[in-house]
Order: C-alpha cells, then structure tokens, then sequence
C-alpha cells in the first residue's frame, strides 16, 4: 500500500472536516441551532445523519470479520439495525420528531414529571457513549498502526480535528460532513466491490454454494435472536438517533428519512459480508488482521487501498461525531451543575458556554 499517499488522504480529510465546521458555525446562533441544526433538516440530511450514526468501522471490520467465520449469517447485526430502522419508519420517528426536547432524557421530565429519572438516564447514555467512542479511537489507532508506524502523534492532531468541528458547528457541522463521509465510503467501496464482482464473477456463486462446507453453522436459535433483537431495540432509544428525528423539518421527513436509512444499511452491508467471504474462500493468510483489510491488499493497487482505508477512517468519524454531539447535549441540557453561591445570571451565561466558541 502507498503510505504516502494514505498520509496525504488522511491530512486532507482532518483539515477538510475542521473547515467545514468553522463555515458551518457562522449559522449558529441558539442551543437549537447547535443541536438540532434549528429542526430544520431535509430527507437527505437526516437519512445520511441516520446511516453515518450506525455506518461506522463496526459495521465494515465486524461484519466482514463476522463473515469470514459464518458466511453470509454476518448480515444479521445490520439486518437488525434496518428492523430498528424499519420500527422507527412506522410511526416512532415521527412520535419523536413532535417531541420539543434536544435529549431522549428529557422525555422522563416532560412526559413522566421526573428529573431524577432525567438524570439517570442521561447519565447512562454518557457512559455507553463515552465507551463507543474510545472503541473509534482506539480502533482508528490501530488501524494505523496496522501500516507499521507509531500512530499515536498522527491520531492525536487527526481527533483535535473532529472534536473541533463538532464543538464549533454542532449538528449542522456534524450534518455537512456525514454527507462528505458517506459519498466517499459509498462510492470507494462501491467501486471495489463492482471491480471485485466482475474480476471474479465465480466467486459469489461459490459464496453460497459453500456457505455450509466451509463456514460455520448458523448460530443457535436463542443467539439468532439476540443478534438481530439487541441492536433492534438499540435503535428505538439511543439519542445520537433520535436527536436527528428531534432535528427533523416534519414528522414526514423523520418517517421516510428512518425508512431509507434502514434500506441502504442492509443492502450496503453486503459489500463487507462479501469481502470477508471472499478472504475465506481465497484462502488468504490473515496473520491477524481484519479480513477486510487482507482482502483490499491481496486484491487491488496500493493507491486504492490508501483510499479504502480512508473511506474506513471516515466511517469512524462518522460515527464519533455523533457520539460527541450526544455526550454533549446530555451534560449541557441535562444537568444543571451549579457552584453554591453562583448568581443566576452567571449559571445563564455558564449553560450557554458552548455557544461562546461560535461568535
């Protein structure tokens, strides 16, 4: 692979993501303008907002690695994500884009009459946040570690760069560029899997020929379950996906912008599910890698690849941006810390901090 050029990808796509959020912080004026991007998003940007959520490098490295093992069983998490999706399209998503709130939290304080209830939620919410997002870090650093230099000097700058542009421009900036990030993983690993297909048109036909001879059996009926059910139910409540509903113009935009989301997940994850099959079938020497990543190297130019792992980087990104946009609407509209003694106009002015980096 072409580290130099890899390198030069990388640098351009952290300092592309951190001008954009500066543009996009010019449009900022009030809370709802940072969080919800003023309620004011289109089918395209939530649907793209929704899939870059969940398109991230679990659903790339995982399934593929999932498949490698068990065939084309290795669908079954995102297939569980489009049910989630599915079930939102189906009237939740258009329930939550009613709600006035910024946090799913909040709904326990609304609708319940519960702060407390507010707080613990919100509190749970940052903690399993906060451990996704370390899993990007750490898997961003080992993927580039993986090229066989220290990675942690380049990661460092490359994350200062995304939690720049998601403190700046908030859900807009976060909006902007999900639809860049998408483009790109879309239409690099589009390519690859066409290119791949014709290259070898025998290859996925001996996929399902051999699905019971060389992989793994199917998993037992009671993991089946809990496979496609746990990220099902994940989708109904995690606030990183339901801010984008909050954000939404219409309950109509929310409905169709879930039910597309959910549609181009499940057909999207093929593209993985084939390379991990493939890496199997080839016979290719993993030696501890993803099998993603064998895949690309043993099978296209070094130039490509270095665009592939971008693509990989971005759908990270894609992911964490939401996750720092959730983690901060949960501390700053979600709780009220205050210092004994503190005016009410400086808790004012300490509740709008995150707005004093906008102007």
């Amino acid at each position: 692979m072409n580290i130099v050029l890899f390198l030069i990808f990388f640098t351009a796509l952290a300092t592309l993501y951190f001008v954009l959020g500066l543009r996009a912080s010019r449009t900022v004026k009030t809370a709802s303008d940072y969080y919800l991007a003023g309620r004011s998003l289109g089918v395209m940007q939530v649907t793209c907002n929704l899939i870059a959520t969940q398109l991230g490098g679990g659903l790339l490295l995982g399934t593929a690695a999932t498949a490698y093992s068990i065939g084309y069983y290795g669908i079954l998490y995102t297939l569980g994500m489009s049910i989630g999706f599915l079930l939102l399209a189906m009237g939740i998503a258009s329930r939550l884009q009613q709600f006035k709130v910024t946090t799913t939290a909040q709904l326990f304080e609304t609708q319940y009459k519960s702060p407390a209830l507010k707080k613990i939620a919100s509190l749970l919410s940052i903690i399993t946040f906060f451990g996704i997002l370390i899993a990007q870090v750490i898997g961003t650093r080992s993927l580039i570690a993986g090229l066989g230099f220290d990675s942690f000097w380049l990661i460092i700058p490359f994350w200062f760069s995304v939690i720049g542009y998601t403190m700046l421009g908030g859900l807009r900036a976060i909006t902007i560029n999900d639809m860049i990030q998408l483009g790109l993983i879309t239409l690099i690993f589009g390519s690859i899997f066409v290119y791949s297909l014709f290259s070898n048109p025998g290859l996925a036909l001996r996929m399902w020929t051999e699905q019971s001879l060389v992989f793994a059996k199917q998993p037992e009926q009671t993991s089946l379950l809990s496979i496609i059910l746990m990220p099902a139910l994940f989708s109904l409540f995690q606030q990183d996906l339901a801010q984008r509903f909050f954000a939404s113009r219409t309950k109509a935009v929310a409905t169709v912008s879930a039910l597309y989301a959910g549609l181009f997940l499940v057909l999207f994850a093929c593209i993985p599910v084939y390379f991990g099959m493939a890496t199997r079938l080839l016979d290719f020497d993993l030696q501890g890698a993803n099998p993603l990543i064998v895949y690309l190297n043993n099978s296209i130019s070094g130039s490509v690849v270095a665009l592939a792992l971008c693509a990989i980087v971005a759908a990270i990104v894609s992911t964490a941006d939401a996750l720092l946009n959730g983690i901060s609407a949960n501390i700053t509209q979600d709780f009220n810390i205050t210092l004994p003694g503190m005016s009410p106009l400086l808790r004012q002015k300490l509740r709008r901090l995150p707005l004093v980096f906008l102007r």
